[in-house]
C-alpha cells in the first residue's frame, strides 16, 4: 500500500504537535566531552540497549546521576529508522537520525526523575521508554558511567 501526500502530511503535523508538546526551549548543550557522566544507548524500535559499563546489554537500563550533574545521552541508531531520545521534563531532546549506525546526543543537567523515551509517533508504546532517576550522594555511586 502506497502513502499518499495527505497521510504523511498528517504524520509530519502530528509528530510537530507531539515534538511542541515538550514544551518550552532547552537549555544550550555544553560541548561534547564535558558531562560529569555519559551513557551509550543503542535504539531499536523495541527499546534501548545499553553499551559498556553497567548498563552493557541492558533493555531500557535505568540511568543515574546526581543533581547537579551535567548528563550526556549519545545514542547509536541499531537500525535503519527514524529515532531520537528526549526527556520531557528535562526539557531536553536530541536531533532525529534516521540511518543506521549514526549518532546523536542530548545532553542535560540532571535535576530531577524523568523518563527518557523516543518522539516519533508509536516508538514510545513499542517500547522506547526507560527511566532515569536522580540518586542521593553515596560514595559507591560518584563514580562516572564512561
Amino acid at each position: 500500500m502506497k502513502l499518499g501526500i495527505r497521510p504523511l502530511a498528517a504524520i509530519a503535523l502530528a509528530a510537530t504537535v507531539f515534538f511542541s508538546g515538550c514544551g518550552g526551549s532547552a537549555a544550550p548543550e555544553p560541548p561534547a566531552g564535558t558531562a560529569d557522566r555519559t551513557y551509550r544507548l543503542e535504539a531499536f524500535m523495541i527499546g534501548y540497549f545499553g553499551q559498556g559499563g553497567e548498563i552493557d546489554g541492558r533493555k531500557n537500563p535505568v540511568l543515574h546521576a546526581h543533581a547537579g550533574e551535567t548528563v550526556e545521552i549519545i545514542m547509536i541508531n541499531g537500525e535503519r529508522m527514524v529515532h531520537d531520545v528526549a526527556l520531557r521534563r528535562h526539557r531536553a531532546r536530541s536531533e532525529i537520525i534516521v540511518e543506521k549506525g549514526a549518532v546523536t546526543r542530548v545532553v542535560f543537567v540532571a535535576q530531577f526523575n524523568d523518563t527518557y523515551y523516543c518522539t516519533i509517533p508509536g516508538h514510545l508504546e513499542a517500547g522506547m521508554a526507560g527511566e532515569f532517576v536522580v540518586i542521593e550522594a553515596s560514595p559507591d555511586l560518584t563514580a562516572n558511567n564512561r
